[in-house]
C-alpha cells in the first residue's frame, strides 16, 4: 500500500468516524420528543462509548499513517525541522479531519432528525447550538485521536528511521 493511499485511507476513516460521532450527538442527545431521564442517561453513555471508540479508531489509523510516512518524517527532521513542527503537522491533520467529520456528521444527524420528524409529523426544533456541538465533538475527537500519533512522530530519531529505510 502506497503512502498516498494510506493517507487517503486515514482521512476517509477519520471523516467517517467524525461523521458518526456528530450524527450521534445530534440524533441521540437531541431527540424530537422527550424520552425520559433514564433513556437520556443511556444515550449519553452510548454516545460517550462511541466517541471513545471512534477516537481510538481514528488514532490507530493516524498511527498507521505515521508509520507509513516515517521516511518523510526522517527527511523533515534531517533537514532541520523541529520536533514541534512535526508534532504540529500531525496534530493539525488530525484536527482538520475531525472538523470535516464533525461537519459531515452534524449534517447527517440534522438530515436524519429532519426526516424522522417529517415522517412522524412532529415539529422540528433544532438550534445553532446543536450544530456547533456536533462540530465541536468532531474537533474534540480529532484532537484526542491525533495527540499520541503526533507525539510518536515528533519523538522518532531520524537516523534510526533512515537506517531502517
Amino acid at each position: 500500500m502506497s503512502k498516498r493511499s494510506v493517507a487517503i485511507l486515514a482521512a476517509v476513516v477519520g471523516v467517517l468516524i467524525g461523521a458518526l460521532s456528530g450524527s450521534l450527538v445530534v440524533a441521540w442527545l437531541y431527540p424530537p420528543v422527550d424520552t425520559g431521564p433514564i433513556d437520556n442517561a443511556t444515550k449519553a453513555l452510548l454516545v460517550t462509548g462511541v466517541l471513545t471508540l471512534s477516537s481510538l479508531t481514528a488514532g490507530t489509523t493516524m498511527f498507521l499513517s505515521v508509520q507509513h510516512r516515517s521516511a518523510e518524517i526522517a527527511l523533515r527532521r534531517a533537514m532541520g525541522a523541529s520536533r514541534g513542527s512535526v508534532f504540529r503537522l500531525f496534530a493539525v491533520e488530525g484536527i482538520a479531519i475531525g472538523i470535516a467529520g464533525g461537519i459531515l456528521g452534524t449534517a447527517l444527524g440534522i438530515g436524519l432528525t429532519m426526516s424522522i420528524t417529517y415522517l412522524n409529523h412532529w415539529p422540528l426544533a433544532l438550534g445553532l447550538d446543536i450544530v456547533a456541538q456536533g462540530v465541536l465533538v468532531g474537533l474534540l475527537a480529532g484532537t484526542i485521536a491525533s495527540i499520541v500519533p503526533a507525539t510518536y512522530a515528533s519523538r522518532r530519531d531520524p537516523a534510526q528511521i533512515l537506517r531502517a529505510v
